[in-house]
């Protein structure tokens, strides 16, 4: 598997798992131009870019126990 792949799908799967981001964004260049995204919409952008899908286009849907 190409590693910038499995680099993407293991940052998806770390933002799923640490509670600390179930909320909350990212926030790049804060001084100048600031840009952010949200740490949901980061992980479905990860998962879809893995799977070669538009994430405009899919749902990530999480297992609730």
């Amino acid at each position: 598997m190409d590693k910038l792949k499995l680099a993407m799908l293991a940052g998806a799967y770390a933002i799923r798992n640490n509670k600390k981001l179930e909320c909350g964004e990212y926030v790049y260049n804060v001084f100048e131009n600031p840009e952010s995204i949200s740490w949901k919409d980061a992980e479905k952008y990860l998962v879809c870019a893995f799977n070669g899908l538009n994430p405009e286009e899919c749902e990530i849907k999480h297992d609730e126990k």
